[in-house]
């Protein structure tokens, strides 16, 4: 059985001690509770999406999330620079987060949310250089999905949202799920 992860990106550069780029992963196990009924009773458009959410919204998904078992990864880049320097640290954090993926929970699919295809064919040729130098197995794969047709991308969009606002001192909602996400830094390179 292949082991599927969710994936999403979020972008900090007000309120936090330095700009960030966060990509994270939600993995998804078969044999858990799926927050996915929950969180759908909260969606108030298309989609699930921490942006737009109100404070009482955020809150209970983090509770639902936070109470699933579900393990979660993030990959924290930064200093961020501004420009063309955003999509190099996603590249950066993609491959962090596909080998820690791979060769930490034997996962073996990432779905990101859909973004431009030339954004998402960048991805694809990170993945690619992944398995070619043997950092993931050949047989990984990497899916690009929309946001409103695949709601378990929506697990991700509300981790980074609640890790992003705890890096601005808002902490409740980080509290109800942070003993099940694992945090990795790296500082991207130009």
């Amino acid at each position: 059985m292949t082991v599927t992860a969710y994936g999403d990106e979020s972008i900090r550069r007000t309120g936090v001690p330095e700009s960030m780029y966060l990509l994270g992963a939600y993995l998804h196990d078969d044999a858990l509770p799926d927050p996915i009924s929950p969180l759908k009773k909260l969606a108030r458009g298309p989609k699930l999406h921490w942006r737009d959410s109100v404070p009482h919204v955020r809150k209970e998904a983090c509770r639902v999330i936070g109470s699933s078992s579900a393990r979660h990864l993030i990959v924290l880049a930064s200093p961020l620079v501004h420009g063309a320097h955003e999509e190099q640290a996603r590249q950066q954090a993609l491959m962090t987060l596909v080998t820690i993926l791979a060769c930490d929970y034997d996962v073996g699919r990432l779905v990101l949310e859909h973004r431009q295809r030339k954004q998402d064919d960048k991805d694809q040729a990170t993945v690619a250089i992944a398995r070619q130098s043997g950092m993931i197995s050949t047989r990984f794969s990497l899916q690009h999905a929309y946001g409103d047709e695949e709601p378990h991308l929506w697990v991700p969009d509300q981790v980074l949202g609640a890790y992003g606002d705890a890096r601005t001192g808002k902490t409740t909602n980080w509290n109800l799920l942070a003993a099940s996400v694992r945090l990795e830094t790296m500082q991207p390179t130009r």
